[in-house]
């Protein structure tokens, strides 16, 4: 018997990092011109002679074109090829940007701002995708703390770095600004990054799916960022989009899970983990975005803050949220990922009871553990979730992952974004109407109030008869702005319950150490071959003598090879029934079946023969394959029972590990073996 390792490219991740900067690099480009333009809509207006209404389109439609493109990257990654499509967003999103600068009208400004959305879409889910492909398996943690790191730095700094371009240099610098980075993130896509081994090109274009895409996330992202100003569904134009966005996205589900070749993959959401996952990650977009801008409205509003200073209050907190990151990724995989979520989840629930406790006259002092509270709680839950979300997925299936989980936060956000607008003016109306039943001219409090402003105006030179009416208007300033801050009270305390009533989802997640992986669960452990790796050759005797040499079978057709621990004990005896009645299926798929265990020749052909298995088993007597690969014993005493889909490359597509759920191989192998052959 020879065991021996195929050449694997031992240099395959030397690159890793450079690769982590360039994509890290691009996403911070497309976050922060989520951000960054908000602080200079009013020099816009004056340059551009537009109303507040009118300019608002150079947000809207950014994020519009942005959302209609995330679900669909997977998809354009394939179909251009990985490197070609990561480095053309990355030139259009940096040549829009020059002509955003550039635009000398309004009409230009939100035709080349919807240009740069559709650059900048592609680049936060891509970068997510080649990070777990250009990582190896036990270092996904740190990819994403990388990743997160400028995903959460990136729009706490936009207000305060826009704000300080558009002083100093005008507002076209803030687009301006993006050329060289751009140009930076380009030439090192095109120098480090290679297109996916696992990319699987669609022969057709789904022209009806993508129509139908961009007509329901657009018109359901207009809803959202417009509807507040229009009054909501008092006005026809959000009635309209309801609807559209509505019939369109039904129509959308129906044809993509019904054509052979979708532009979204939908079927990948059978796996609970990742459709558990992406619920998650609407709520946390809801209460990460809402919270995000209901701070700074407080900040600006009630404490009167400028743009600079609301920037320097939550930047410790962004802060504290790239070092928990940075820390959780050097943890992954060391413990139950559910459980930093939780603990992130309480962290942040606390920070919002803390947030709560603000004031109309709360100082810099008083927001920064708040904030700093927050931000750990942020950290410990952004890198779990998303390696949780993905856990289930072969890596063919990472981009499209990678599309939907970020489209949901997203959509999230907007959700939280939009609710929060409406509920500040809707609570403050309530908490005004109040406090002002008990301000009246017959209350002794009121009448001694009013009199000490007047007084005081008085003394400053005020004409008496003018000081009693500026008196009850100061007053009625000041019933306001405490209706407001109640309002923002109420709304921290909902967003962090609402944070907590999610928690419960996290018990329809399984434990996960990574994509592509499904992790320990109960049946021993991988050290060795992980999604991605070229699989380790060998040849051993199968239950006729014959020698079989993985290297042959791979060149012909996909192989499931599946370690299990001994002949005829039941779970083993299930497991090969398993396989025996999905032989047919996994024939049809072009797929050979191997059992490896440590039983003889001879109990082989006993076994094989009692229960009419077709399929080839394997005899590894001194365990030699089984070390080669990694499969450790269960408790260190059980030989473990590993599955592997290995493709005709001889890259292991699918890692499967459970000692006692014996038949679920089977399940997952089929589900690797479809996602193969799609």
């Amino acid at each position: 018997m020879t065991a021996i390792a195929l050449p694997a490219a031992p240099d395959r991740y030397r690159f890793k990092y450079l690769i982590a900067i360039t994509v890290s690099l691009a996403s911070v480009l497309e976050l922060l011109d989520t951000s960054i333009v908000n602080v200079a809509i009013p020099h816009m207006m004056g340059n551009l002679g537009a109303t507040l209404d009118q300019i608002a389109w150079v947000s809207t439609g950014y994020i519009v074109a942005n959302v209609i493109v995330l679900p669909i990257t997977g998809w354009l990654s394939a179909y251009f090829g990985r490197r070609r499509y990561f480095a053309g967003s990355i030139a259009l999103f940096t040549l829009a940007s020059f002509l955003c600068g550039n635009a000398g009208s309004l009409g230009a400004l939100v035709f080349w701002r919807i240009i740069q959305g559709l650059g900048g879409g592609a680049l936060l889910s891509t970068s997510q995708a080649i990070l777990y492909e250009e990582f190896p398996r036990e270092e996904y943690g740190t990819a994403m703390a990388i990743f997160g790191v400028g995903v959460m730095v990136g729009p706490t700094l936009g207000p305060t770095v826009g704000g300080w371009i558009t002083d100093m240099y005008g507002w076209p610098w803030i687009f301006y600004i993006n050329i060289p980075f751009g140009m930076l993130a380009l030439a090192l896509t095109m120098s480090f990054i290679n297109d996916s081994r696992h990319q699987e090109r669609a022969s057709r274009v789904d022209f009806v799916g993508l129509g139908l895409l961009a007509v329901g996330i657009g018109a359901l992202q207009t809803m959202l960022e417009r509807g507040e100003r229009l009054d909501w569904f008092a006005s026809g134009s959000v009635r309209l989009l309801a609807i559209t966005s509505a019939i369109s996205l039904i129509t959308f589900i129906w044809h993509e899970l019904n054509t052979d070749h979708p532009v979204v993959d939908l079927r990948i959401l059978k796996s609970r983990q990742l459709a558990v996952g992406v619920v998650f990650g609407l709520v946390l977009g809801v209460c990460l975005y809402a919270t995000v801008f209901v701070l700074p409205v407080y900040l600006q509003n009630v404490r009167n803050f400028t743009a600079n200073q609301t920037g320097l209050v939550i930047l410790p907190g962004a802060l504290a949220s790239a070092f928990t990151m940075a820390s959780m990724g050097r943890l992954t995989g060391k413990f139950d990922a559910r459980l930093s979520i939780a603990a992130g989840v309480g962290i942040f629930a606390l920070s919002m009871w803390k947030h709560a406790h603000f004031t109309t006259e709360s100082g810099m002092s008083d927001f920064f553990w708040p904030l700093i509270f927050r931000g750990v709680g942020l950290g410990l839950i952004f890198v779990p979730l998303t390696n949780l979300a993905l856990a289930d997925l072969p890596m063919s299936r990472i981009p499209n992952g990678t599309g939907l989980f970020n489209l949901m936060r997203q959509l999230g956000g907007s959700v939280g974004i939009a609710l929060s607008a409406t509920l500040i003016q809707r609570f403050t109306a309530i908490h005004r109407a109040d406090l002002a039943a008990n301000i009246t001219p017959y209350a002794e409090a009121t009448r001694e109030r009013l009199a000490m402003i007047t007084q005081a105006l008085i003394s400053r030179g005020e004409v008496p008869a003018l000081a009693q009416t500026k008196a009850i208007g100061f007053l009625n300033g000041i019933v306001t702005k405490q209706a407001m801050m109640l309002s923002f009270e109420q709304l921290f305390l909902l967003f962090g319950a609402v944070f907590v009533l999610s928690l419960p989802l996290l018990l329809l997640m399984h434990k996960s150490r990574g994509p592509g992986w499904r992790g320990r669960g109960r049946g021993g452990s991988l050290s060795g071959v992980r999604v991605g790796d070229l699989a380790p050759d060998f040849t051993l005797p199968d239950q006729l003598g014959d020698l079989v040499r993985l290297g042959d079978l791979v060149g012909k057709k996909n192989v499931v090879l599946y370690f299990y621990p001994k002949d005829a004990t039941p779970g083993c005896t299930a497991e090969a029934r398993a396989f025996r009645d999905a032989y047919d299926t996994f024939t049809a798929a072009d797929t050979e079946v191997v059992g490896v265990s440590s039983d003889s020749v001879k109990s082989h052909r006993r076994f094989a023969a009692k229960h009419q298995l077709p399929f080839r088993l394997l005899s590894d007597p001194d365990g030699a394959v089984r070390a080669l690969y990694g499969v450790e014993r269960t408790l260190g005493i059980l030989p473990g029972r590993v599955t592997y889909v290995i493709d005709r490359q001889c890259v292991v597509q699918h890692v499967y590990s459970s000692q006692f759920a014996a038949r679920k191989h089977v399940r997952e192998a089929r589900q690797a073996v479809r996602c193969m052959d799609r």
